[in-house]
């Protein structure tokens, strides 16, 4: 994660002016200076930077230096490709960012030869439909990979071969419909995938089984209709999960069996009606739950029983008529509470009783309400 913090912050500073210190250019580096069809070079605190955004370039071109620097900034341009070696004379290059070149279509194999010690690419808004085999094969350093918002489809079996660094790889806002079995056979240290935005109608388990380590998993934004049971097994380090905005009707009793250590499950926007009593048994961490705008109607007594750290239950905009007594019991730790935009005609007395610590409750209702004298008893922290 540091290296993915110096690489955010290169990208939020490159085009700032605090305590930037122009310098000399790689040679090869196109009329130095400022202005379309140059280059910039500057150092700012401890970054060294190539500044080559929106300058009108067709081509990339072709530098050398054997200094260290810390980001190369294609960005804004009309790049069409990438030429196997480009980069082989800036081999301390640590990150390049190629932002919005809407001509970029293909990367093409081996096309990063001789970039052994780039640990960060950005290949936001391009328009690549085809990721050749071994592209990235040589990328022994990689840390992140950003592909987000381009216009692939498919990702074959050997698109990120080579990858045994990656942590953070960025997938969203493309058209996918399917991704090889083994294209992430060695993304040995894969701790964060976002393939939200895209066109999945179930949950592509066979490609993610191979991702042992995965710590943070976006799915949201697709059209995900029914979830496994197995979907998730062996993701036993799995903390975050974001299913929203897909067409889930139903989740199986045992989905999330293996997540002892998820803390944050985001199922907004679904289509779900109910949820197994035991669904969250094995959930001890959770700390976080939204399940906002489905068709939920109930929720079962003992539902929430061994979720003894949920801090934050986000259920608004369902169809709630009723709540159970012992729905919410135990959930010693919970700050706020939201149900509002339900159904609920009654709130029983004593129904929130054990919340102590609760500081936010909503319960605005689409209906007439009726609220027991004792609803409120036990809530010795509520604020609003």
């Amino acid at each position: 994660m540091a290296l993915l913090g110096v690489f955010l912050l290169i990208l939020l500073t490159h085009g700032m002016s605090c305590d930037r210190e122009d310098i000399t250019c790689p040679d090869g580096t196109p009329n130095p200076g400022r202005g379309p069809g140059r280059c910039n070079c500057y150092k700012e605190g401890d970054l060294r930077v190539i500044n080559c955004r929106n300058r009108g370039f067709t081509d990339i071109p072709q530098m050398a230096s054997s200094e260290e620097w810390d980001l190369l900034n294609m960005g804004i341009n009309k790049i069409t490709d990438v030429p196997t070696g480009i980069f082989d004379g800036l081999p301390n290059l640590k990150s390049i960012d190629f932002f919005y070149n809407t001509d970029l279509t293909t990367l093409q194999s081996n096309a990063f030869r001789g970039s052994n010690e780039i640990q960060n690419f950005v290949f936001t808004r391009c328009s690549i439909s085809n990721i050749g085999d071994n592209a990235f094969s040589n990328l022994y350093n990689l840390t992140t990979l950003n592909l987000q918002s381009n216009n692939l489809t498919v990702i074959t079996e050997n698109a990120f071969n080579g990858l045994a660094a990656l942590e953070h790889l960025r997938l969203d806002g493309n058209e996918i419909q399917t991704i090889h079995p083994n294209a992430f056979q060695g993304l040995i240290n894969l701790t964060t995938l976002t393939i939200a935005g895209n066109q999945f109608t179930e949950v592509p388990e066979r490609s993610l089984k191979m991702l042992t380590e995965l710590r943070d998993l976006d799915l949201s934004n697709n059209r995900i209709t029914t979830i496994p049971e197995e979907a998730f097994t062996g993701h036993a380090k799995l903390e975050r999960l974001n299913l929203w905005k897909n067409q889930i009707t139903r989740l199986p009793d045992g989905v999330f069996k293996n997540q002892e250590m998820l803390r944050i499950l985001l199922l907004s926007e679904n289509r779900l009606t109910k949820l197994p009593q035991t669904l969250f048994q094995q959930t001890r961490k959770l700390t976080q739950l939204e399940i906002v705008q489905n068709n939920l109607e109930t929720i079962k007594n003992g539902t929430f029983e061994r979720n003894f750290e949920l801090k934050f239950i986000f259920l608004t905009d369902n169809n709630l008529s009723e709540l159970s007594l012992f729905a919410f019991k135990n959930l010693t730790s919970l700050l706020q509470l939201a149900l509002g935009q339900n159904e609920i005609e009654n709130v029983s007395g004593f129904s929130f009783d054990t919340l102590h610590r609760l500081k936010k409750l909503t319960i605005a209702s689409r209906k007439p309400i009726k609220i027991h004298e004792n609803a409120f008893c036990g809530l010795d922290s509520l604020m609003e």
